[in-house]
């Protein structure tokens, strides 16, 4: 029997504002292409345009977490699946030789600190959390050891 031991949906909330941003995007340009009254010049119209355009497929580059959920599959057996747009990518990893989760700590731009919780397999890395605060990640990352030495 399968079930979820654990579900990150924060992607989810990035891919609605990138597909919203699209459609935005996407009616303003086609609104002053079928503009035919000539108040501003051609040249600032295919800029804009192409801008308008360009705009949310690099927004989409840049908004690419995935959506990870860990199943359990049977006693000793967790299937850890990672959702994109547009794959899905799935790696079962046997529970004895997964090891307990870690939080890498690194700087962003603004002099901050981002710690990242991680779970390393024999394949990859999966990020299940990034926080600000480093609290907040040691209790994501007991939380994750519970659900990782929790037994069927």
């Amino acid at each position: 029997m399968n079930r979820v031991l654990f579900r990150n949906l924060n992607a989810l909330y990035s891919w609605t504002v990138a597909i919203a941003w699209c459609a935005i995007s996407n009616y303003a340009a086609i609104a002053l292409l079928l503009n035919k009254s000539g108040t501003t010049d051609v040249t600032v119209q295919t800029i804009v345009i192409l801008f308008l355009l360009i705009e949310p497929f690099i927004f989409f580059k840049f908004t690419q977490p995935p959506i990870i959920s860990i199943w359990e599959e049977g006693s000793d057996n967790l299937l850890i699946v990672r959702r994109w747009l547009w794959k899905v990518q799935k790696e079962h990893v046997n529970r004895q030789l997964l090891p307990m989760p870690a939080i890498e700590e690194e700087s962003d731009n603004e002099g901050g600190k981002i710690y990242r919780c991680l779970l390393r397999t024999s394949a990859d890395r999966v990020e299940f959390g990034t926080y600000r605060r480093r609290e907040r990640a040691e209790v994501a990352c007991d939380r994750m050891r519970k659900i990782l030495s929790r037994r069927p």
